[in-house]
């Protein structure tokens, strides 16, 4: 199946930036949208506080109703300049689900602190059916 991708601009390269979510929301339509991350850790402890920021935000995955469809370490890097640690596809019945897990004031207050403490550098792209 073809998919659109869009990448999320954002002031905060570690957070989906809310506002522009809200934009391409009738983009995404009224199905399932899959949420692909590609994370660089912090060097010196990013991927121990990134356990962490799991631990935070998997109840706020739960409630959202997301599926972590693949989660796995970044390989050799076939094209492009940049190498990852991590690979993460989840996903959402509605993009409304993603906006509600990342607005959530848990996410806001310390999720966004552990992503800051955890990740060099990530690559947020939200998918859907076209």
């Amino acid at each position: 199946m073809l998919a659109a991708m869009l990448t999320v601009p954002t002031p905060d390269p570690l957070t989906p930036d809310v506002a522009y979510c809200e934009e391409i929301r009738t983009q995404c339509g009224d199905g399932p949208v899959i949420v692909m991350k590609l994370m660089r850790f912090q060097p010196n402890g990013g991927q121990e506080r990134f356990q962490e920021y799991g631990r935070i935000t998997h109840p706020l995955l739960e409630k959202a109703r997301g599926d972590i469809l693949y989660l796995g370490t970044g390989g050799p890097v076939l094209a492009g300049e940049r190498e990852w640690d991590l690979v993460a596809l989840v996903r959402f019945p509605h993009i409304d689900r993603f906006l509600d897990m990342v607005t959530d004031p848990l996410f806001q207050s310390e999720g966004r602190k552990l992503r800051a403490d955890s990740l060099e550098r990530v690559q947020w792209m939200v998918t859907f059916p076209v």
